[in-house]
């Protein structure tokens, strides 16, 4: 008969594991609810205009050599490197404020094109 190994003690400790995996889990579902931008359309106003905005895989932009970055519900859009738009998407709808090097800012507003 092989002897028996003592039990070792585990290297995490059971209710820290145990927080860790319920955070991972809140942020996967928080995440899961939102879908990338990757290969959508949007549509809407911008600075009182109607524009459209193509996001594609490499997380460039349709419209004026744009670059797009998405982190959960919020977005961050550069474009031409003299304006940054920033917002948030709630289902099929996204909005936020947008600036210029110029100290310019404005409103905008999107909705997906299906």
């Amino acid at each position: 008969m092989r002897a028996r190994r003592p039990k070792q003690k585990p290297s995490i400790d059971a209710k820290v594991a145990e927080e860790a995996l319920a955070r991972v889990q809140e942020n996967a579902a928080v995440l899961g609810s939102v879908e990338s931008l990757s290969g959508t359309t949007w549509s809407g106003i911008s600075n009182s205009k109607a524009v459209e905005f193509t996001f594609y895989a490499d997380h460039t932009l349709s419209w004026t050599h744009g670059v797009w970055s998405q982190n959960g519900n919020t977005v961050h859009i550069e474009m031409n490197d003299f304006a940054e738009y920033d917002g948030e998407i709630d289902g099929d709808h996204m909005k936020g404020t947008a600036k210029n090097k110029n100290g310019y800012s404005w409103t905008w507003s999107l909705t997906k094109q299906w």
